[in-house]
């Protein structure tokens, strides 16, 4: 099981979203409250916490960016998501408007084991 919880996670993937989706460098603090929508006070005390585990660099009022370490983690999270995706329309004929909150709970199934049989299943998907 992760050193993570779920909640922790899903913060990490959200700097992820703004970060390496959007392309900004830093996400907000303000931000990350909204896209998980939780107050702006419980998303600085998670990623102080996290920032001291060195998930994450915060710079107080500017933003915070992923580590190497949070980065390669939540690479693998989002990795995992999509794989969960791909299985639920391809497999398993779900539409595409249905799959995002069902991969969301799976995709914290940290089974490297299944993901991998699962990625071979599906024949490799890119």
């Amino acid at each position: 099981m992760s050193e993570l919880s779920i909640s922790e996670e899903n913060l990490l993937k959200s700097i992820y979203y703004f970060t390496v989706d959007k392309g900004n460098k830093m996400a907000t603090t303000n931000d990350i409250a909204k896209s998980l929508s939780i107050k702006a006070s419980s998303a600085t005390e998670m990623i102080k916490k996290l920032n001291d585990k060195q998930w994450l660099v915060h710079i107080p009022y500017r933003g915070c960016a992923l580590t190497p370490k949070g980065l390669s983690y939540i690479t693998s999270l989002v990795r995992r998501h999509r794989i969960w995706e791909t299985f639920l329309t391809q497999t398993l004929q779900f539409g595409w408007h249905e799959v995002h909150p069902i991969a969301e709970e799976l995709e914290h199934v940290n089974s490297p084991k299944l993901i991998d049989r699962l990625y071979d299943f599906l024949e490799k998907p890119t």
